[in-house]
C-alpha cells in the first residue's frame, strides 16, 4: 500500500483556526478542541487511500478535487499521483457553496 505525505496549505490551516475560534465563541472551548482535533485526524487520515472520497466535478479545470467528510464539515484537496502528495486546500461547514470558493482551486 502505497502511503501519501499530506501537506496543509495557509488557506485550509486559516479555515481550521476559524473553525476552532467560532466554536470556541458559540459553544465551548472543550467543543472547538475536539472538532480541531477530530479534523486534523481526519486529514492526517489522507495518507492512506485517498482515492476513495468524493470527486468534486464543480471545481478545477486542470485538477481533480476531493472532499471527505468530517461531521459537518468537508475537507477538500488534491492528489499529486507522481508525488505520493495529497495537498489540503480548504476545510469548510458542509452547507457552504463550494462555488464561493473556487479561485482557491485555480
Amino acid at each position: 500500500m502505497v502511503k501519501y505525505k499530506v501537506i496543509t496549505t495557509t488557506d485550509a490551516l486559516n479555515c481550521l483556526r476559524g473553525i476552532h475560534d467560532y466554536i470556541k465563541d458559540n459553544a465551548s472551548k472543550q467543543t472547538a478542541q475536539k472538532v480541531y482535533g477530530g479534523l486534523l485526524d481526519e486529514i492526517a487520515a489522507l495518507s492512506e487511500h485517498p482515492h476513495k472520497n468524493s470527486i468534486l466535478r464543480t471545481v478545477g479545470k486542470n485538477r481533480i478535487y476531493r472532499r471527505r467528510l468530517k461531521w459537518s464539515y468537508k475537507i477538500i484537496y488534491t492528489i499529486e499521483e507522481n508525488e505520493n502528495l495529497v495537498i489540503v486546500v480548504y476545510i469548510a461547514h458542509e452547507k457552504q457553496n463550494t462555488k464561493k470558493f473556487k479561485n482557491i482551486f485555480e
